[in-house]
């Protein structure tokens, strides 16, 4: 709009800043209040946090000014224009986005759960941050091999290896409990590379020849927010009613799991990217 409207950079950067300022003041109160309702229910803080979500897509959709009618016309009709397959690739994505930011906020609580300390988590995370940078290595040579359907598959065995979860009260000591639990963990970390580190490639790759890369990144990264907040939201439901941060954490990789399936079986014998 400051673009449009032929305003200076300082002035966009300097509003910027000022809403930055206000958002942060915000997530400092909402931060307290969730950890208030969380004390009294641990599903309230999630049905805020997703109110919050559908609040900010509301107000895009019904706050916008008569002067801004055309812009968003214009927005609507480059979405409307997004083929079946590149919607059905950015919705994968997204989901696999999902799983690994999703399931990540589990680890700490799960560790907790299996009377492992606190301080083996540290441990935890230098592991995961070394497998992401050896897998990375891999995988980044050999990226131009893998199709969607590849992706799929490879995160539904990751998905199922985490069943071994279940052995855990078989494994005397700590120790060799949080080797296992370790191990785990970070091979979801594959999802996570899917996601994070390949999504771009992928998604350029299917929309090299459009000029309306922006809307599909922007349309990737909300679908992806929206399946992010719905999964916590997920997971609050789950650990209400088994009240097992474990089970919890193997009932959410199934449900992914089931619903990689079902992405597999609607786009069998398709090829997206």
């Amino acid at each position: 709009m400051f673009k449009r409207e032929g305003k200076a950079e300082k002035d966009f950067m300097e509003k910027s800043a000022s809403y930055f300022s206000i958002g942060a003041i915000i997530a400092a109160i909402s931060g307290f209040v969730s950890t208030v309702l969380f004390s009294y229910l641990v599903i309230l803080p999630l049905i805020l946090d997703l109110s919050i979500k559908i609040i900010k897509l509301l107000s895009a959709i019904f706050m916008c000014s008569e002067a801004r009618h055309k812009e968003m016309t214009k927005i609507k009709m480059k979405v409307k224009s997004l083929n079946y397959k590149l919607l059905f690739l950015l919705f994968s994505l997204a989901l696999l986005f999902c799983i690994s930011r999703g399931t990540f906020s589990l680890y700490q609580p799960v560790m907790t759960s299996l009377g492992i300390p606190l301080y083996y988590y540290g441990l935890l995370i230098m592991i995961v941050n070394l497998s992401i940078f050896v897998l990375l290595r891999v995988l980044k040579k050999k990226v131009s091999l893998f199709k969607l359907s590849t992706l799929l598959l490879v995160s539904f065995a990751v998905l199922t290896f985490q069943g071994v979860l279940v052995i855990e009260h078989f494994i005397p000591g700590n120790l060799f409990r949080f080797l296992i639990v370790a191990i785990i963990f970070s091979s979801m970390q594959i999802i996570r590379l899917f996601s994070e580190g390949l999504s771009s490639y992928f998604i350029n790759t299917s929309i090299k020849d459009r000029n309306d890369k922006t809307t599909v990144f922007s349309l990737y990264s909300t679908i992806a927010q929206l399946l992010l907040s719905a999964s916590f939201f997920l997971m609050g439901v789950v650990q209400g009613g088994v009240n097992n941060y474990l089970m919890t954490y193997l009932y959410i990789s199934a449900i992914f799991g089931l619903i990689i399936i079902a992405l597999g079986i609607l786009g069998k014998g398709k090829k997206y990217v």
